[in-house]
């Protein structure tokens, strides 16, 4: 019976090579990057230099800029300016008290600002978010190819002109009235991050956001009293763009991507198949029974897929994402440790493929949809691997446990919470040596291992493969790390796939290389200590 759920899980990771070999297509084909230069920016920095606006835009017509980003302006600035508000403005948001909390809010563009960006010779692309009032769209008369749309809540979109691509900016949470657009994602850095950043790590999240993330759109901005400088970057970022593979232009949306019915059942037929696996290796006794509900589960996504197929497509994948990574860590399979250590990855290869086969559409590449439970993925193996050593858990539960082993079980608790914090796009601090040793072999090896893989997780493996008895190892947990690290790499879908692989390439290697090392380093300190002869000071305490 296992082989036969084994067979299905075969079948279901080459449906989904299937379906990353499409996808692999699509990301070969867009590599082109579009330079957007912030207009208000521009306007601030002749205000307090002094320079022309003429000669601003004379030297970034000649640096290769074609696009200028105009926003509305904001009630404050309307106010600011003393310009009058209409009567029936006033009484559409209440009492004139109330406008403070508005403030913020785009109110209307400027068509004088307008003018000058086209007599210029640039593109206006203007910067459109949620207001609480419809904002004249004044732009539509100067025909733009490129709107973008940033800030957090319902936006509309139905006034789009055919062609005309939207481009979301990074991080934002818009809720767009329809999804069939022409999609471009876009990164800015702001401008009290440019006073803090130096020129080369301004260029690094640049390229980074290109290279990791499909972005296709940079927006960029000058540094205060710095115009020759912020020329000069210009060029540095075009240079380094043009080494990475990309080329600077026009920015073009992904094409639809879609992924036949029959296959997607596919897939997830695998998904269930492995959990099915998972839980007769738990429970032994109930395999009918696990068969059976397997089998009723899969028939039920199915159905729930016909009407919320997002819904399932994000279950099926946080099931995948939970299951094989601890699947994984109860293979035994190879007579060396490096052969067991590499059947332990590639189950959970396996499973990272089945994610990325799951979690499929054209949102997913431009990040309008994403894989929801990264929190309850990064525990939930962690913590089925420590059940797995401290079974039975009632003979467990009445022993005594010393006080040492309580301090120790605190501080892992502690370290526990630092790495959920970690986890996701604002996780816990980083120090600045962390960043540079993460810019540092992304510049080197290209795509940079994750550090809880290459130095945490794997390591632990290669401890882990090494023991007799592994299943029953403290190496276990933290093995685990590793593997659900590995499969989360393919649960973003707006990291191309070849990133993906050789990132996780990278991170067995590594981790492997360093889990050598330190135990072999482990076991010549064993012996200097042993060896001690001196008054003791360095003498370990050895069983007999």
């Amino acid at each position: 019976m296992k082989r036969i759920l084994w067979v299905i899980i075969i079948v279901a990771v080459l449906t989904s090579v299937w379906i990353a070999a499409h996808r692999w297509a699509l990301e070969k084909s867009n590599f082109q990057v579009e330079l957007v230069y912030d207009f208000p920016a521009l306007q601030g920095l002749s205000g307090s230099t002094g320079m022309e606006m003429e000669n601003l835009l004379r030297d970034l017509r000649r640096a290769g800029i074609r696009s200028l980003g105009i926003q509305a302006t904001s009630l404050g600035e309307w106010f600011l300016a003393q310009k009058p508000l209409s009567r029936e403005f006033i009484i559409q948001l209440g009492e004139e008290k109330d406008l403070k909390t508005y403030l913020d809010f785009p109110l209307a563009f400027e068509k004088s600002d307008l003018d000058l960006i086209r007599d210029a010779g640039f593109e206006p692309v203007p910067k459109i978010s949620p207001a609480p009032w419809d904002v004249e769209p004044i732009w539509l008369d100067y025909n733009p190819r490129l709107i973008v749309a940033s800030g957090s809540g319902e936006i509309k979109t139905g006034f789009l002109k055919t062609g005309v691509r939207l481009g979301l900016a990074e991080f934002s949470k818009l809720n767009l009235d329809q999804k069939n657009l022409n999609l471009v994602r876009v990164h800015g850095i702001s401008a009290p991050e440019l006073r803090l950043l130096s020129d080369q790590r301004i260029i690094n999240r640049y390229l980074r956001a290109a290279k990791e993330r499909n972005i296709r759109v940079l927006y960029l901005r000058p540094f205060e009293s710095a115009w020759p400088r912020s020329l000069q970057l210009i060029e540095t970022l075009k240079t380094a763009l043009e080494a990475a593979g990309f080329s600077v232009g026009r920015a073009a949306p992904f094409p639809v991507w879609s992924v036949p019915p029959p296959a997607t059942s596919l897939v997830w037929a695998g998904i269930w198949a492995g959990t099915a696996l998972f839980g007769i290796h738990w429970f032994p006794r109930c395999k009918q029974i696990i068969l059976v509900a397997a089998v009723c589960a899969w028939l039920g996504s199915l159905l729930i897929g016909l009407f919320y197929f997002s819904l399932s497509q994000q279950a099926l994948a946080l099931l995948a994402a939970v299951v094989f990574p601890s699947l994984a860590l109860q293979i035994n399979k190879g007579r060396t440790p490096l052969k067991r250590y590499l059947w332990i990855s590639l189950v959970s290869l396996l499973g990272a493929f089945l994610v990325a086969g799951t979690l499929t559409g054209t949102e997913y590449l431009v990040k309008l949809e994403e894989f929801r439970g990264v929190k309850l993925m990064h525990l939930a193996p962690v913590l089925l691997a420590f059940l797995a050593v401290v079974r039975p858990l009632r003979r467990w539960l009445n022993e005594s446990v010393p006080i040492k082993y309580l301090a120790l079980a605190g501080a892992a608790g502690l370290l526990g919470l630092l790495y959920l914090r970690r986890t996701g796009n604002f996780g816990g601090l980083v120090l600045e040596g962390e960043i540079v040793v993460r810019e540092f072999l992304e510049k080197v090896l290209g795509a940079r291992p994750r550090t809880k893989e290459f130095l945490i997780g794997h390591p632990a493996l290669y401890f882990l493969v090494r023991e007799k008895d592994g299943k029953k190892s403290w190496w276990l947990p933290l093995a685990a790390v590793g593997q659900l690290s590995l499969v989360n790499s393919f649960t973003h879908i707006y990291t191309p796939l070849k990133l993906s692989l050789l990132r996780t390439a990278y991170g067995l290697f590594f981790g492997y290389l360093i889990g050598w090392a330190v135990r072999r380093c482990y076991l010549r300190g064993k012996r200097w200590f042993k060896g001690d002869r001196g008054f003791g000071l360095l003498r370990v305490r050895q069983p007999r």
